[in-house]
């Protein structure tokens, strides 16, 4: 007899302590039950009215409800103040760590003629993680359509719900990972192409400078001679690196590293690769 009395005083202590919570926050608790599981910590359901004297539906379990009142109080504000829902129902189920999901039963919900109540089957999913966020889906022409996102505003939200009713596939496609995969796979085989294309450009000009500069190398009795690979890359190399650098200075330098020469090659190779001309 003298544990019931204390069960039903502990029980009568603890109810009084979660209504001064939430009464805090201008909530006031209409019915209160409890579920008892088996491994788990008792479930608590609260039947609840907010200052405006709007129902809500509160699921909690162990001290979560603790840290999760002042955002459900942000949380009725925010959801109960948009302009082209009504709500007929609310719940919230209040998780650890201050993490809050809403499921949200519309009564009506349209904006510039266009009505969604018969696109939603049954009804809205949120979850405040710091952040308020949406996960619901919209069924348009036989097509379940997600929408997924963080919440800005009424009008962003909107919007994106138009969008999925006017084209469902479209905005399917444009969201699925596996589309951007594909883009970004055909985006690498173009590129791979473009510098494929780019070497051989590259490889052409440089064979037409060296036959250019072969053909300019000729003497009156002799014909076009190819100028030594290792001159014309060392060269180019030095210029490269001084672009003040006149020739007279390139032979210089050529001739401290003992590499053969003539002027009439440094003069070509000069107006071939870098367009000088003396």
């Amino acid at each position: 007899m003298n544990k019931r009395i204390i069960v039903s005083a502990l029980l009568v202590i603890t109810t009084s302590l979660s209504a001064a919570n939430w009464e805090e926050y201008g909530f006031k608790i209409l019915s209160s039950s409890q579920e008892n599981t088996q491994g788990m910590d008792d479930r608590t359901t609260l039947e609840l009215s907010d200052k405006d004297g709007r129902a809500l539906t509160v699921q909690t379990s162990g001290n979560a409800a603790d840290k999760s009142i002042p955002a459900v109080a942000q949380l009725q504000k925010t959801l109960f103040g948009l302009k082209s829902m009504q709500i007929k129902n609310i719940r919230y189920s209040l998780l650890e760590n201050g993490i809050v999901e809403v499921q949200v039963f519309p009564a009506s919900f349209s904006s510039d003629g266009v009505d969604f109540m018969p696109n939603i089957p049954g009804h809205l999913f949120f979850i405040y993680k710091d952040q308020l966020q949406y996960s619901f889906r919209l069924e348009v022409n036989k097509l379940f359509v997600k929408i997924k996102g963080y919440y800005t505003d009424e009008a962003e939200l909107l919007k994106k719900m138009k969008q999925a009713i006017k084209d469902p596939q479209g905005f399917i496609v444009k969201r699925d990972p596996e589309y951007f995969i594909a883009k970004l796979e055909k985006l690498e085989e173009e590129l791979e192409t473009q510098k494929s294309k780019t070497h051989r450009l590259e490889t052409e000009m440089e064979r037409m400078r060296r036959i250019t500069a072969a053909l300019h190398n000729s003497g009156i009795f002799s014909g076009p001679e190819a100028i030594p690979e290792k001159l014309i890359n060392r060269v180019v190399e030095l210029k490269t690196k001084n672009p003040a650098w006149k020739q007279e200075q390139i032979q210089t330098q050529l001739d401290q590293e003992k590499v053969e020469w003539t002027k009439k090659q440094i003069r070509l190779i000069l107006a071939v690769y870098f367009s000088e001309l003396e």
